[in-house]
């Protein structure tokens, strides 16, 4: 009993000392990003945004907005593509 009491101590430090983090960490700049270039890549069936990583990760990340109807604005900024798609009006794909 006294085991269980002493690990469930050790994960609420370390969940709080994670937590602690979340201000510094949470947010990566380059995500918007990502996020356009598997777009492209479900949509267009292309990959040109920016090649330097392989398309498999990024299309998960965008397949379910993909398959809620998002669909790219064909900015030429990745970046900016996937910030208004993410975040502000984008192309819905109605019947």
């Amino acid at each position: 009993m006294k085991s269980a009491l002493v690990a469930l101590l050790f994960i609420a430090i370390a969940s709080l000392r994670i937590a602690a983090t979340y201000q510094i960490f949470s947010f990566t700049i380059d995500e918007p990003g990502h996020f356009a270039c598997g777009l492209e890549y479900l949509s267009k069936h292309v990959y040109r945004y920016e090649t330097q990583h392989p398309p498999l990760a990024r299309a998960m990340i965008a397949l379910g907005p993909y398959l809620a109807g998002i669909r790219p604005l064909n900015d030429s900024n990745r970046n900016v593509e996937g910030r208004a798609v993410s975040c502000g009006p984008a192309i819905w794909n109605e019947p």
